[in-house]
């Protein structure tokens, strides 16, 4: 049994079983997994975790300290697991640490962790200890000609091995604390006093002999960065990262998260920033991935990569979904590439087109409801908007909804897009000016031409329905609130209306010309390809995620109510139901999005394999001006013929 709660000599026990909650990090659902991280936590943060998890059936596995402020702050790694009784410490003094490791002696327990940190020129500890009868030898404060006279005697005459070891500065001297013990286990090296180049070529160098990092330890001793580690030689991916800023470090949780990757070792430390300068807080981590065959994440990665370096593009954001599981998500390259942004998978992008299977849902839902009926007329006395946009010519008034959902109302289409002119009227006057002054071409009905006006129109109607709320809101409080899909929004027009996590598009042209806010409907959102598919799964009639559409919606929503000619630009076996395409010789659906800066992508497969791909850079300056590029669709398309063997978890 483990010991949650104890008093040793005075000094209380304080063990963290941590949750996403508070602190720096951003949260991410990790808890299915059988793990957590947190980082940054105050002390009083640390306990608050324990507090609310201590029932959880977690195992603290490591824990480290670092100042700031004048205060300890802890980052932490937590595994659902089977383990041997334990008990952990924190926020100790050297006497403290010192009294509970002689106590804990006589206890039967060994320490498997310790971090020593200074806070306000003092040093502080924390530590783990397990239930274990194995020999061992504790030391801390040494410096650093002592603590090698130490690792002379307990390694090379006494045959132990080092379990853990932390280097710390008090008043410009560097010191360690190390664990050394005779427990079985893999060959190990470990080092100390290395600088930052110095640890990076020995990560570097260990990793081709099979060595990966299990104890990270950073401090900053003058201005200068100082590291020491233990490696284990295990056949096992391994990703380490160092010298990581706070601001990056959520994102980095959350990438090697969506890869499948889980923590092992994660310390914070006062390291230089960007400029240099000392007092800068900076992470060190590490984190294995046993879910995935190394070959086949290996090549997943490298056929992202190269396609993208291949195409010029600057980034490129993919995530996959296996039978409404998120398996897969990672982004490439660069976010921004004048200021170096590495895109990461909480990047938004502009998403073009594939904005219409959002709003095709969002009417579906009304009509599921019963606000109006998907026959209805759109135009005209007693229809949907009635003459809001002027009285309509007569074919106009025959225009229903379905014809707006299919691209059947008979004009509004092709070359010019009346989108993209006259962008300084609102949404509302280019509705009524289009009605005034653009013919339509066929009768409503008859002929399919592919109108980002009729989904233009469709927010008016959308608003109608509701008695005046914004479309906008519908659809985040109807379609991304119940999928949790927090990072879908509105698209700004210009650079400086970017949003926070946007990514900055490039293009042939400029991608900052048009005014995109006003096409929301059918070309107006951003969001990350994770949301973008936790939406989507949740509007797809399949069982393992609860659908936001019931079993009548999820049909219409698929179905092709108004059958022509050329419907879906005359593919066989295509037709366009409300807002994506049904592809059925290859059986799935499909859409794109395409607008100065962007491409994306979206596939989902009778077979259970989803994926959404989404670039920052529809054409390079030197490409053809003429189509999209590239084209997104092959990729897509060649992920799911690769057959890959994808994990049994779920990342959502």
């Amino acid at each position: 049994m483990k010991v949650l709660h104890f008093l040793v000599l005075g000094v209380a026990l304080l063990l963290a079983l941590a949750q996403v909650g508070c602190g720096d990090s951003t949260p991410i659902p990790s808890e299915p997994q059988g793990w957590v991280t947190r980082h940054g936590l105050t002390s009083a943060e640390y306990q608050g975790e324990f507090d609310q998890w201590e029932e959880a059936g977690y195992r603290l596995t490591y824990v480290s300290g670092h100042e700031e402020f004048g205060q300890a702050r802890y980052s932490a790694v937590w595994h659902k697991e089977p383990s041997v009784e334990w008990q952990a410490f924190h926020d100790q003094t050297s006497a403290e640490y010192n009294t509970t490791a002689q106590t804990m002696k006589r206890l039967g327990f060994r320490p498997v962790l310790v971090d020593g940190f200074s806070v306000g020129g003092s040093v502080l500890f924390a530590s783990i200890f397990e239930k274990s009868g194995d020999a061992w030898e504790a030391r801390h404060d040494l410096s650093s000609s002592d603590y090698q006279a130490e690792v002379d005697f307990w390694v090379d005459q006494k045959g132990y091995r080092i379990r853990h070891v932390s280097g710390y500065a008090i008043n410009g001297q560097a010191y360690y604390a190390a664990i050394f013990d005779r427990t079985p286990g893999p060959a190990w090296i470990s080092e100390h006093d290395l600088t930052e180049p110095e640890y990076q070529a020995r990560v570097t160098e260990l990793a081709d002999l099979g060595y990966q990092p299990v104890v990270i330890s950073a401090f900053l001793l003058g201005d200068t960065e100082y590291f020491a580690a233990v490696w284990h030689q295990e056949d096992i991916r391994f990703k380490a990262r160092h010298h990581v800023d706070r601001g990056r470090y959520p994102y980095l949780v959350d990438d090697l998260y969506y890869e499948g990757f889980h923590p092992v070792a994660v310390k914070g430390y006062n390291g230089r920033d960007l400029a240099g300068a000392a007092n800068s807080i900076r992470y060190a981590t590490m984190w294995r991935n046993q879910s995935w065959t190394l070959s086949e994440l290996d090549d997943l990665n490298e056929t992202i990569e190269t396609f993208r370096v291949g195409n010029d593009i600057p980034s490129i954001s993919v995530a996959i979904v296996q039978d409404e599981r998120l398996v897969y998500a990672r982004a490439f390259g660069l976010a921004d590439q004048e200021a170096g942004e590495r895109a990461h998978t909480g990047h938004r992008y502009r998403v073009a087109s594939l904005s219409k299977a959002l709003t095709g849902a969002a009417v579906v839902k009304l009509i599921e409801e019963g606000r109006f009926a998907l026959d209805d007329r759109v135009f005209g006395a007693g229809a949907i908007l009635g003459n809001a946009y002027g009285v309509p010519t007569p074919d106009v008034a025959t225009i229903e909804v379905q014809d707006l959902l299919e691209h059947t109302a008979g004009g509004w289409c092709g070359t010019p897009d009346v989108m993209f002119s006259q962008d300084s009227l609102s949404r509302d006057e280019l509705i009524e000016d289009t009605l005034a002054s653009v013919a339509l071409n066929t009768a409503p009905g008859t002929s399919f031409c592919y109108s980002n006006f009729g989904y233009s129109v469709l927010e008016a109607v959308v608003e109608a329905a509701t008695g005046g709320q914004p479309y906008a809101d519908y659809v985040l409080n109807a379609l991304a609130g119940p999928a949790e899909a927090d990072s879908l929004a509105l698209a700004g027009n210009t650079l400086v209306d970017r949003l926070t996590d946007e990514v900055k598009y490039y293009d042939f042209f400029n991608p900052y010309q048009f005014n995109i806010n006003r096409m929301a409907g059918h070309g107006g959102w951003v969001v990350t390809p994770i949301d973008y598919l936790r939406i989507m799964t949740r509007l797809d009639g399949q069982p393992d995620r609860p659908d936001i559409l019931g079993w009548t919606g999820t049909d219409l929503y698929s179905r092709d109510d108004r059958v022509v000619s050329d419907d879906a630009w005359n593919v066989s076996g295509n037709y366009y139901a409300k807002g994506l395409v049904v592809n059925t010789s290859s059986q799935r659906w499909q859409h794109n999005g395409s607008l100065n800066g962007t491409f994306a992508e979206f596939l989902s497969y009778d077979d259970g394999f989803t994926i959404m791909l989404v670039i920052n850079m529809r054409r390079p300056e030197d490409g053809n001006a003429n189509s999209p590029f590239p084209a997104l669709r092959g990729l897509g398309t060649d992920l799911h013929d690769s057959n890959y063997s994808f994990p049994g978890f779920n990342l959502f």
